[in-house]
């Protein structure tokens, strides 16, 4: 149990949850090994010099109990905060130095009471804090693509996910969305996913969509018009297919969702922030003319479609690019539309302001302490510069 507290914090900074099962595990693993295991095992190989057909009938014995072992219902109830892990982790550092500081100053009881009052309005403080934030995560998955929108609602948010990155576990025994995009999910405090979007049927953009099904909750799923395709996955119910452009609302978030045959094509609005998803931008090259597409501030393109992105697609106006591989955007692009490149800069984030936006770099955050402890409390409530602005388009 001692060795549980204390390793606690580091399980759950790795993993960004904490399996509650582990110190009762550990007593039934420590009683069996301890009394049965270790001590039949030396005296089991003592005897073997003496009479091995005892020793044979005894070891056979011991397999018995260590099958019964194997098969014990070990207990698997984990816990992962609703905030991100480094969050957690500085609201346990706080308290632990409130709790020194009046460990003295009162009597047992008032210490407990003041104490405890101190530990739940601070987590509550943080709390509150972080799920007002507004952001935007565009990660690192080389060819594919997984936008996560996390939306303030109330006192919680809610969680979105515009593709699902890449995944080929069909086809091999390596998961990439369980090992590389489980963790990070967890580390920000999700445990449930409202709204999947998946804009292509590639497993680029979808493949990781059966693992997250596995692990969170989902309330729902939209994708183009392919209802024929989706015949094999069991989790056909949960999706809406969009047969023409449609609009979801979420709060002040506004999704517009134009479809494309199987494709989707995304525009969203947050109070003057818009972005669009251009996975398949050069689908759209025949929508000039319509009003889908207001200018927008970002424009998150796939390692596909990068070709298209010239000045004929200037129309767009975007003020940034997010693209996976930078070295794929022509120069003239480059020359005028800022860019980031999740292979050079590693996952980007996009934080809405009044008049501006913030752009963070995964790169640039592990370089400061204090952006790497408090994100995203740093930038959005203390902005030290150590992220971008752009101005919003004046509409």
């Amino acid at each position: 149990l001692i060795v549980s507290i204390f390793i606690f914090p580091i399980i759950l900074y790795i993993n960004g949850s904490f399996p509650l099962g582990t110190p009762f595990n550990n007593i039934i693993a420590t009683g069996f090994w301890s009394f049965i295991f270790i001590p039949f095992s030396i005296f089991i190989a003592i005897l073997s010099l003496f009479s091995e057909t005892l020793a044979i009938k005894l070891s056979y014995l011991l397999g018995i109990f260590f099958n019964f072992y194997n098969k014990i219902p070990f207990l698997e109830i984990s816990y992962t905060p609703n905030i991100p892990v480094n969050l957690f982790l500085i609201w346990i550092f706080i308290s632990l130095v409130f709790f020194f500081i009046i460990k003295n100053k009162f009597s047992k009881y008032k210490f407990i009471l003041i104490n405890s009052i101190i530990f739940i309005i601070l987590y509550f403080l943080i709390s509150i804090l972080y799920h007002k934030i507004f952001f935007i995560t565009v990660f690192d998955v080389g060819k594919g693509e997984a936008i996560l929108i996390k939306n303030p609602e109330g006192i919680s948010s809610h969680y979105i996910l515009w593709n699902t990155g890449p995944n080929f576990v069909k086809f091999s025994n390596f998961n990439w969305t369980r090992i590389y995009l489980l963790p990070v999910f967890k580390k920000l405090g999700i445990n449930e996913i409202n709204t999947i979007f998946i804009s292509n049927l590639d497993l680029h953009y979808k493949g990781g969509l059966e693992t997250i099904n596995k692990y969170f909750k989902i309330e729902k799923i939209f994708a183009g018009n392919c209802e024929l395709y989706w015949e094999d996955f069991e989790i056909i119910y949960l999706v809406d297919f969009i047969k023409k452009p449609h609009v979801i609302k979420d709060q002040d978030l506004e999704i517009y969702l134009i479809p494309k045959k199987e494709n989707l094509i995304g525009y969203f609005e947050y109070k003057g922030l818009t972005g669009f998803f251009a996975e398949n931008i050069s689908k759209i090259k025949n929508f000039k003319n319509k009003i889908y597409f207001l200018p927008s501030e970002i424009v998150v393109s796939s390692y596909k479609t990068t070709n298209w992105l010239n000045k004929k697609f200037n129309f767009i106006k975007p003020k940034i690019i997010i693209i996976s591989d930078k070295s794929k955007i022509k120069k003239e692009i480059k020359s005028f539309i800022f860019t980031f490149s999740t292979q050079n800069d590693g996952a980007i984030f996009v934080f809405p302001k009044k008049t501006q936006f913030l752009v963070c770099t995964e790169k640039e955050k592990r370089k400061n302490f204090f952006l790497s402890a408090l994100f995203p409390i740093v930038p959005v409530y203390l902005d030290f510069g150590n992220c971008y602005r752009f101005d919003y388009h004046k509409i």
